[in-house]
């Protein structure tokens, strides 16, 4: 999956005037398209760029990757009892199929024939 992170360093709901909001792009392998194991992962990638677990908590998917744009998820944070709000999602990921060649990925598409 191929994620980014519009307003990485907000999810504790304190002014982003007041902390280090950036974006943030990573691609990351997940074994699934569950939505547990997508969430798992922003979780766990916004975690090592500094968001902390417990903010984190209250990361929520707010489309379904099914009803959505093709193979998109989105989700967003906001802290309960915050009066700071955000025009953008917190991360939008991009979920495709891929093969992994030297550290390189190659999206799969069917061809119909």
């Amino acid at each position: 999956m191929f994620v980014v992170f519009p307003r990485l360093g907000t999810a504790s709901g304190r002014s982003a005037f007041n902390m280090g909001k950036r974006e943030h792009n990573e691609t990351r392998e997940v074994p699934d398209e569950q939505p547990s194991t997508i969430r798992a992962a922003v979780a766990a990638i916004a975690q090592e760029q500094g968001e902390s677990a417990e903010d984190l908590a209250h990361l929520v998917q707010v489309n379904d990757y099914r009803y959505g744009a093709k193979g998109q998820v989105t989700f967003n944070v906001n802290a309960p009892g915050s009066n700071v709000t955000y025009g953008t999602a917190y991360a939008t990921c991009q979920i495709f199929t891929a093969l992994k060649v030297d550290g390189r990925y190659f999206k799969v598409d069917e061809v119909h024939l």
